[in-house]
């Protein structure tokens, strides 16, 4: 039976994060996922090819990711660096305008990049990721995890990551539960060219329907629509001309007109929170550990938190011999949980605070607006901290 240092289950942005975090700092492991292979590659300036399965990642996360050896050149070459934020209501008068200082870069462009790296960073001949694999069953004990793969095989690890999304079956199987709901909207999703330079500005508009945001790809008039909408579903079915004359009834004014769209896609919205994030030697990061409505523009900067969280309470285990594998990962639990449940509450406190039913929530959220875009030093804080989109 094989044995490693660490097993991630997922082979996403934050499981990839993960392994080559760990990879760096000497230790073995394997990454596994049930896809069918990687992502097709893209070529950097294949305008015609943008996916709409976009992330906004805010400087902490860059950060993150130069420690791990991707500079920064990489997000300027490969993604859109936006500066401003503007938010308003579709169905009032209220606008809010705010500092951001983060990159919209697309999913898979960013795992192909985090695989190649550490693809170069594990032993000659040795695969880091096993695609076309699951997990079957987790047969933890007091030393080691070993997990049963859908091939028949057995892995043995010294620590278990599941980085396997928002319907984790690593949770699964730990038997962790899990707090949560499915809101009422589906997110529709397409590349859009628009008429105009959208200027690294992120645009967002609260319809009748849900939040509307156009996020800035690296051509000048190209944006991704996200629409969390309650009539996705009817959405998704409907003509070209009719999306497009609905996404300019609600943004044309800020945002230019929308002209063609190609892509389209969708996807359920829910918010889940696991009741713990550690189960002996295994933890949950990422969406496995907490999923969130994307309307904060927060998801990915959360995993990659806690795949920072993670590996900084490991590197003090290993210079802190007293610290065992389970008060470090107590710790990581303790650390990221904070945080995570804050940015959940606030952002699902947003989402119904803006929600689009009634016409008292309505007023309500144009106000709220107008206050916040007279206070400056708070626009300051929420756009240059979180960098992501109301």
């Amino acid at each position: 039976m094989t044995a490693f240092d660490f097993l991630v289950v997922g082979g996403g942005p934050v499981g990839l994060s993960a392994a080559l975090a760990l990879t760096r700092k000497g230790l073995q492991g394997q990454v596994i996922d049930q896809a069918e292979a990687m992502p097709q590659r893209q070529s950097t300036d294949a305008i015609g090819l943008r996916s709409p399965r976009v992330s906004a990642i805010n400087q902490s996360s860059i950060q993150f990711c130069e420690q791990l050896g991707i500079h920064s050149g990489f997000f300027q070459q490969n993604g859109c660096r936006f500066t401003d934020m503007r938010v308003w209501d579709a169905e009032g008068s209220a606008k809010l305008s705010l500092p951001a200082d983060g990159v919209i870069i697309e999913n898979d462009r960013l795992v192909h990049r985090l695989f190649d790296d550490l693809d170069k960073s594990v032993d000659d001949g040795d695969d880091p990721v096993r695609w076309r694999t699951g997990i079957i069953d987790i047969i933890p004990s007091s030393t080691e995890v070993r997990v049963q793969l859908s091939t028949g095989e057995f892995l043995s690890t010294a620590l278990l990551i599941g980085a396997d999304g928002g319907g984790s079956k690593t949770r699964d199987l730990l038997g962790i539960n899990t707090l949560g709901w499915s809101y009422d909207q589906m997110a529709l999703v397409a590349v859009v060219t628009m008429d105009q330079a959208h200027g690294g500005t992120a645009f967002q508009a609260f319809t009748q329907e849900g939040p509307m945001a156009l996020l800035p790809l690296p051509e000048s008039n190209q944006c991704v629509l996200v629409w969390s909408s309650r009539h996705a579903a009817e959405r998704f079915e409907d003509s070209d001309e009719t999306l497009l004359s609905l996404i300019n009834q609600a943004c044309e004014q800020e945002a230019g007109a929308a002209l063609a769209m190609r892509d389209r896609q969708r996807f359920p919205l829910f918010q889940r929170h696991a009741r713990r994030y550690v189960k002996g030697s295994a933890v949950l990061v990422g969406d496995a550990a907490h999923s969130i409505h994307p309307l904060a523009g927060q998801g990915l900067n959360l995993g990659f938190g806690d795949v920072m969280t993670l590996s900084a309470v490991l590197d003090e285990m290993r210079f802190a011999p007293d610290i065992s594998l389970a008060t470090a990962l107590k710790d990581y639990q303790r650390q990221r949980r904070r945080v995570n449940l804050r940015m959940t509450a606030m952002t699902d406190l947003t989402k119904r605070l803006f929600d689009p039913k009634g016409a008292e929530l309505r007023w309500l959220r144009n106000a709220a607006l107008r206050a916040m875009d007279q206070q400056t030093a708070l626009k300051q804080m929420i756009g240059l901290a979180g960098a992501g989109f109301l």
